[in-house]
């Protein structure tokens, strides 16, 4: 990252979080072993080791469904690989899900079937009556089923959970509180339903709709559908290829909008938690967008019109910040989330763009009744806030935001800033990657890692506290 043309700090790879959360593990600190697994999964998602060791370390803090959830997404990247499932056996064992474990040895032995372990713990289970289904062990293995198999248990909610690729369209529907449809298809011990039309599942697995070589529309695991720049390779990539961005904190993001709320949005980027905060909110609800990048900001308007959001959201193709006047602002499609205040014409890399926008104070444009205010300003954060005195005595708002410490002292006086925010009242909360909050002392703010964060004078609503 640079600015003005001075690098203030090395992007940190996800190798390096890798590295650094095996060195948490071997410390026997694994919250923040946790934290460093997410930080290089969420750079780079295809190590399944990597997924493997984040289940471990989830398991040991004492978090057995997000170490489910990240077993299974390993089973997910790797599924002739072993190790994923024998993990997942143990951890049904662990919980008394005897018929699970069953299954999830039985896959062991299908990957590899000189597994002995896998094979010892299948007899065990095999003495108390509990058989693998049928299928998931190979013929030559050591453990027949003698017995009718024991179905499975289906995993849907955990895949889901971290953004499984394909959901069933029932599993769409659950999660987006949808009517699930009937199916007429006859299953073993089952009644008749209704069947699905083959074509209308071939045209819902369609995720990405090529408009052009600069646009696309992609549709999103939450059902919304957004405009994107396919040279976009961060964010824009990551919807295209997954259907979903940074899904802890898009939990929290919805848990904090109430129905109804006034809200202002800074950083709106391709209006992924734009049109998902207007769910939330309801049509009673409002939204002003604040989006610096022109091309961007069209993008957002578009996306708001085709999802049925623009009664309800305003999308302002300006900067916010303290005071009202215009700065010079670096926009680059390669990295469009980067967009930062900046006068040197290369700060964001071979395309960078300059371009002068106009800078508002949030009091000078947001209505008295603001309760939520998300921001993600690359550093400008301060400045915004600062811009936003009179919102902030709002005793019941929500501030979250992006909090990095490097970026965010080039623009300010961090201790001011923590020092006056804790003046009128406000508490801080981290953002964890179950999408719990962790309260942070005022004292450590300013060496807090870069994360997002929740202020508020008191809990809010709809949210976990993890224990400290």
């Amino acid at each position: 990252m640079e600015f003005f043309g001075f690098a203030l700090y090395r992007i940190k790879t996800a190798r390096h979080f890798a590295k650094s959360g095996d060195a948490a593990r071997d410390r026997g600190n694994w919250r923040t072993a946790v934290r460093r697994y997410q930080s290089s999964l969420s750079l780079d998602d295809s190590r399944t080791d990597l997924w493997v060791q984040l289940g471990h370390a989830l398991k040991e803090t004492g978090d057995r469904h997000g170490a489910e959830a990240a077993y299974v997404a390993a089973s997910q990247r790797a599924p002739d690989a072993a190790d994923p499932h024998l993990q997942l056996g143990h951890l049904f064992k662990l919980t008394q899900r005897w018929a699970e474990a069953a299954d999830a040895f039985g896959r062991v032995l299908r990957s590899d079937p000189t597994c002995t372990e896998a094979a010892a713990e299948l007899h065990s289970l095999a003495q108390h009556g509990v058989f693998p289904a049928l299928g998931t062990v190979e013929s030559n293995s050591p453990v027949q089923s003698a017995k009718p198999p024991v179905p499975p248990a289906t995993l849907e909610a955990t895949r889901l959970q971290l953004g499984r690729r394909h959901p069933s369209r029932t599993a769409r529907k659950r999660r987006l509180r949808l009517p699930v449809p009937s199916r007429t298809e006859t299953r073993a011990n089952s009644a008749p339903v209704e069947a699905v039309n083959p074509l209308a599942a071939n045209v819902e697995s369609q995720r990405y709709f090529p408009l052009g070589h600069d646009l696309g529309l992609t549709r999103l695991q939450d059902g919304h559908f957004l405009y994107v720049d396919p040279m976009d390779e961060a964010v824009a990539a990551h919807l295209i290829a997954r259907g979903y961005w940074e899904n802890w904190i898009h939990k929290v993001v919805c848990a904090l909008v109430q129905p109804g709320d006034s809200i202002i949005e800074v950083g709106a980027n391709f209006g992924y938690y734009t049109v998902a905060m207007a769910r939330e909110a309801g049509p009673e609800g409002s939204i002003l967008a604040f989006e610096a990048n022109p091309g961007l900001a069209e993008l957002v308007r578009r996306t708001v019109h085709f999802n049925g959001y623009s009664p309800t959201v305003k999308v302002i193709a300006k900067a916010a910040s303290d005071k009202a006047g215009t700065l010079s602002f670096a926009t680059s499609r390669r990295n469009a989330g980067g967009g930062t205040i900046s006068t040197k014409p290369q700060a964001l890399g071979p395309d960078s763009m300059l371009v002068t926008v106009e800078t508002i104070t949030l009091d000078s444009i947001a209505p008295d009744g603001v309760r939520f205010i998300r921001m993600d300003a690359e550093g400008s954060e301060p400045l915004i806030l600062r811009g936003a005195e009179r919102l902030l005595q709002r005793p019941d708002i929500v501030v979250c935001m992006e909090w990095d410490v490097v970026q965010m002292s080039a623009r300010a006086d961090l201790d001011a800033l923590i020092g006056w925010l804790s003046g009128l009242g406000f508490r801080y909360w981290s953002i964890q990657y179950d999408s719990t909050l962790l309260s942070i002392p005022a004292a450590d703010m300013a060496n807090l890692p870069a994360c997002d964060v929740v202020m508020a004078r008191e809990v809010p609503a709809g949210v976990t506290v993890a224990e400290s």
